[in-house]
């Protein structure tokens, strides 16, 4: 990979939690008395701070599962292609689903 496409795919990646953390910023500095600690904005600033990680974990674990699915149907497809017979291509579909619950 390339210097370049590492910089600027790690700015686009950088670019969600910053703005969470900017707005964080920003609601504190809205804070003229000890009652705009239980501001609205302020508490849903926050609570973006905590829930950020979590909510970028699942969608990760997401896309992660829907890659090794299609990476697993892509070789269901090739396995029985290549078999000539139907008792081959499901001796074949069965390797395949095996390897799927290995992955899964």
């Amino acid at each position: 990979m390339s210097l370049r496409t590492f910089y600027w795919v790690s700015q686009v990646g950088m670019l969600a939690g910053t703005m969470v953390y900017v707005n964080a910023g920003k609601e504190l500095a809205k804070i003229d008395s000890l009652s705009g600690i239980l501001s609205p904005g302020l508490i849903i600033s926050f609570a973006l701070l905590g829930l950020f990680p979590l909510i970028v974990r699942k969608v990760l674990s997401i896309y992660k599962i829907k890659k090794r699915r299609t990476i697993v149907m892509h070789r269901i497809d090739e396995m029985t292609a290549e078999a000539p017979s139907h008792g081959q291509k499901a001796l074949a579909s069965a390797d395949c689903l095996g390897s799927i619950m290995i992955l899964y």
